[in-house]
């Protein structure tokens, strides 16, 4: 499936704003994957994925965003980032 890149969280992986990322639906990662994720039913965040214990942190590629830490029950992975296409416009 496709995602709109909402923000420029992950810049310096070089996904912009208004890119398209290509998404891979499932519902589980290792640790490091990019991830689109739902967050507490209610906001989606495209970041990389660490576990810690009970807990999960969503990490930014782009030292302007902060880092998002959650219990592990408030994430419900959406798909895993695979690839890129990028408007011309």
């Amino acid at each position: 499936c496709a995602f709109r890149v909402q923000n420029e969280s992950m810049l310096d992986e070089h996904i912009c704003e208004a890119d398209i990322a290509l998404i891979e639906k499932r519902s589980f990662a290792r640790d490091g994957d990019v991830v689109v994720a739902l967050i507490s039913e209610t906001r989606v965040a495209m970041k990389r994925i660490f576990r810690d214990g009970a807990n999960v942190e969503l990490r930014p590629s782009n030292k302007n965003y902060e880092t998002i830490r959650l219990s592990a029950d408030k994430i419900d992975i959406k798909g895993i980032y695979k690839g890129l296409l990028r408007p011309l416009f």
